[in-house]
């Protein structure tokens, strides 16, 4: 975890000594809701989106009670931008991630369908394994990605059109 816990005294003590310093500029807070990416669904989803959400406001108000000129209130993640709860329309900013391709790890959380995943890598069956029940591609598992390695029940990616391959 990066930055300072809202919740923690110290985090509007930083905020005040960075407004009151010579030369520079509090531009806003922000929060990453990285947490989203343990859901599983969309519920699970807007529940961190509403948790996220109202403890960055809870802080704006902290800032202002304190004094503390803050204009930009932010928040992202591609799971919770895609499910956006209305409370999110208080903020001024919202850093949706990778909402504008989305991929198999989006959709394996619930924050999209496999029809919204907008790119797809092409590759060429260059051998075939009838008895280890393998087709052979040139492309790699890296080419692919790593980020949902051991997720995907197909193995590395999800076959367009055919579902049950591996």
């Amino acid at each position: 975890m990066a930055g300072v816990r809202p919740e923690n005294p110290a985090a509007v003590i930083l905020a005040k000594s960075i407004a009151e310093c010579e030369g520079v500029e509090l531009a806003g807070v922000y929060a990453h809701c990285g947490n989203s990416y343990h859901a599983t669904g969309v519920q699970e989803i807007q529940a961190v989106a509403q948790e996220t959400t109202t403890a960055t406001l809870e802080f704006m108000e902290k800032l202002e009670k304190a004094g503390v000129r803050c204009p930009r209130c932010s928040i992202g993640s591609t799971p919770t931008c895609s499910h956006p709860i209305a409370d999110m329309a208080r903020l001024n900013e919202l850093h949706p991630g990778n909402y504008i391709f989305y991929d198999v790890q989006q959709m394996m959380i619930g924050s999209c369908q496999m029809d919204d995943i907008a790119v797809r890598v092409q590759t060429r069956v260059i051998g075939h394994y009838p008895h280890r029940n393998q087709l052979l591609v040139d492309c790699g598992w890296t080419a692919l990605s790593l980020h949902s390695l051991g997720m995907l029940p197909t193995g590395y990616a999800v076959i367009d059109g055919h579902p049950d391959l591996k």
